[in-house]
């Protein structure tokens, strides 16, 4: 009875021994398994967080990561050469202080909103897009960016975050400006020519009388603004050099050659769009009164422009020689009327026309038309503007 005892507690104790054994090899198995898993995910987060290093480091765009608190941390690379700065442990708000306008399906109260209402936005799991944004630093204060805004998640789909990104818009914004000064521009000089040409209708109608009378004086009237508009729309900044109005003015009325009929000379001069046109009639009005009546009239005719500036005004004079001598005393006709109006209203000046027997002599006084300093240097440095 004994030795059986003995043996059945041999028995069990080398059945507990084996149990024992196997549980050891089942915990060294799963410990081997967990560590490879734990290897595996620990590949894969290296793997990702490199991934998108790459991408932080490569973006073109301002990539900006925030934590719930609002504290970034992570930045791209364009991020800090963007704010000249590093961005991360940095608090969104200070780093990158904005003024956002929504988008027009984005309903929110208040117009627009600042970097700390982003971040809100995104912690309560919406995105944002297409937002236009300003950085509300002295350095970035001329420059436009559109925003998108959403949420940053984590492997539970919690939200920790929220991940922005800023594409520069400056470049379009400019042009966008431009565009609408364009219009704004071509609106206004629509306008004005408009009641130029009613207004040159009604008086010329009442000077000439007879329908072919006034087809010829109208018609002339006409090229002059439009010969004044086609030289401002193939100008430079919308400037025009006063010597190429006064050639393209006088080159049905020269000759040849430059000096054959007429001669001219000045100071360069940069004339604003509001100024063009109220000269180019001027112009059109001397040379066809110099065709019909003065040095233009006959073969040895001869006109002399010159015009200085001194004392912030221009002085321009208009000399005929070798025409008709005049015989008797000229009343003023619309043509005189019209350059007396035209430079006292539109250029603020004075005309002096002198009817003498010698030849017809115009002086023009007018204060030097304002431009920007960018037109002036462009002028003198580069010489006239070409006009083709």
């Amino acid at each position: 009875m004994i030795n059986i005892a003995k043996n059945a507690d041999a028995f069990e104790i080398e059945t507990l021994r084996m149990r024992l054994a196997e549980a050891e090899q089942a915990l060294e198995a799963l410990s081997k398994v967990t560590d490879l898993t734990a290897q595996k995910h620990s590949q894969e987060i290296t793997a990702a967080e490199k991934f998108a290093r790459s991408i932080l480091e490569q973006a073109t765009d301002a990539i900006v990561v925030c934590d719930a608190d609002g504290r970034i941390s992570k930045a791209s690379r364009a991020a800090e050469r963007l704010l000249d700065n590093s961005l991360v442990g940095k608090q969104l708000a200070d780093a990158i202080p904005m003024e956002v306008m929504p988008p027009a399906d984005v309903h929110l109260s208040g117009g627009a909103i600042s970097s700390g209402q982003i971040l809100d936005i995104a912690l309560r799991r919406n995105s944002l897009h297409g937002a236009e944004a300003e950085i509300r630093l002295p350095s970035l204060h001329d420059r436009h960016f559109l925003l998108s805004a959403g949420p940053f998640g984590d492997e539970l789909d919690g939200c920790i975050g929220c991940i922005l990104t800023l594409t520069e818009i400056t470049d379009r914004k400019r042009a966008e400006t431009q565009q609408m000064m364009l219009v704004a521009e071509l609106n206004h000089r629509v306008k004005n020519i408009l009641a130029i040409v009613q207004s040159v209708a009604w008086q010329t109608l009442a000077a000439n009388p007879t329908p072919s009378e006034f087809k010829r004086a109208f018609d002339g009237r006409l090229r002059a603004v439009s010969l004044a508009h086609d030289i401002l729309t193939q100008g430079r900044r919308g400037y025009v050099d006063f010597e190429h109005l006064v050639e393209r003015s006088l080159a049905p009325y020269r000759g040849g050659d430059r000096g054959a009929r007429a001669e001219w000379s000045g100071a360069p001069l940069a004339l604003p769009p509001n100024t063009v046109v109220p000269l180019s009639m001027v112009l059109h009005e001397l040379s066809t009164n110099a065709a019909k009546y003065g040095a233009f009239s006959v073969e040895n005719g001869r006109v002399e422009i010159a015009w200085r500036i001194a004392d912030a005004k221009v002085r321009f004079t208009w000399i005929e020689t070798n025409g008709p001598p005049i015989e008797r005393k000229v009343s003023a006709g619309f043509g005189s009327r019209l350059i007396s109006r035209v430079v006292s209203y539109d250029l603020i000046g004075t005309a002096a026309l002198d009817f003498s027997r010698e030849g017809f002599r115009c002086t023009l006084t007018f204060p030097v038309p304002h431009i920007r300093a960018d037109a002036s240097q462009l002028l003198s440095a580069n010489g006239p503007l070409p006009v083709h």
